[in-house]
């Protein structure tokens, strides 16, 4: 087996793992869902190819590489957006956004100002953390995650509906 073969067999068996993964959460509502997951990741570890069930609509958003809370849906066909991109867009829309008036520290209420866009990054970032809280593939099958993924979420609702996406 050759490097590329190797490395081609772990991108498979990573992505077959995923979907494994993902598929957890809904098992009580889509059993045949796990099910074909499952019986992929069986065939991918004796080294065969996956069933069509592995090759579903929705792209892997591998939470090593990805986000999870949300997908590209400018590119055919939708792709997962990588951490790295994401973050590098983030500053970029910072570093061009209007700046807030200075801190008073003296003052007696400590009322935090943002800007539009630094509510909507900051939302976007509450939302993703939210995502990775929740059992699949980011968090295992665990739901000790799901109160904190439950602040997040409305944390970021609370912040999101006071820019322009919550008055859409």
């Amino acid at each position: 087996m050759t490097s590329t073969d190797s490395r081609s067999r772990y991108e498979q068996l990573r992505i077959v793992a995923i979907r494994v993964l993902d598929a957890l959460p809904n098992a009580e509502h889509d059993p045949e869902g796990l099910r074909a997951a499952l019986i992929d990741l069986h065939l991918a570890l004796e080294g065969n190819e996956p069933t069509a069930a592995a090759t579903d609509a929705r792209p892997v958003q591998d939470p090593a590489r990805h986000l999870r809370g949300c997908l590209d849906y400018t590119r055919t066909p939708t792709r997962p957006v990588e951490l790295g991109s994401e973050a590098h867009d983030l500053r970029q829309e910072l570093a061009a956004d209007r700046h807030t008036r200075g801190f008073d520290a003296g003052a007696p209420e400590r009322i935090v100002e943002l800007t539009g866009r630094q509510g909507m990054i900051i939302g976007s970032l509450l939302r993703e953390l939210d995502a990775r809280l929740r059992p699949g593939s980011a968090f295992g099958s665990s739901r000790e995650g799901i109160p904190l993924a439950d602040v997040a979420s409305d944390l970021a609702d609370r912040i999101l509906n006071q820019t322009v996406i919550g008055r859409g």
